[in-house]
C-alpha cells in the first residue's frame, strides 16, 4: 500500500507496517534517502565539503547523517584524508582525525566537538 506522510512524502509499506510497528515515513524517520530533504549535503554542508572523491560514485546527496556506512573525509584545513562512519560526523562536525590523533582538534574549534566538551 502506498502512504502519505503530512509532509508530502510517499512511500510503499505493509498496512502492519504502519500500524503495528509504527515505522512512519521512511524518508522523516531517516531511513531512506530523499535528495534535498534529508541528505548529507542539504542538512550539514559544511561536512559535505570534507568529502573525500575517494568515495565516488558515492555522493553525499545519496546518504543520510545518521547512515552507520563508513566513508573517506578530506579536512579542508590540513588536506589529510580519513575514514570513518557517516554518522561519527554529525556526533561532531569538524573532527579530523589527524589532530584528534595528536589530541587536539582541527584548528582549535574544540568548542564545535565532542572531544573539545569532554576532554578525556
Amino acid at each position: 500500500m502506498i502512504w502519505r506522510c503530512e509532509k508530502g512524502h510517499e512511500g510503499e509499506a505493509a498496512v502492519k507496517s504502519r500500524t503495528i510497528n509504527k515505522t512512519g515515513c521512511p524518508y522523516c524517520s531517516h531511513n531512506k534517502v530523499l535528495a534535498g530533504f534529508n541528505d548529507l549535503a542539504t542538512l550539514l554542508p559544511d561536512i559535505a565539503a570534507e568529502w573525500s572523491d575517494r568515495n565516488y560514485p558515492l555522493l553525499p546527496t545519496q546518504v543520510t547523517v545518521f547512515v552507520n556506512r563508513k566513508a573517506w573525509w578530506k579536512c579542508k584545513d590540513c588536506g589529510r584524508e580519513w575514514n570513518t562512519l557517516i554518522s561519527n560526523r554529525y556526533v561532531c562536525d569538524h573532527f579530523c582525525r589527524y589532530w584528534l590523533d595528536n589530541s587536539i582538534c582541527c584548528f582549535g574549534r574544540k568548542s564545535r566537538c565532542l572531544y573539545g566538551r569532554f576532554p578525556s
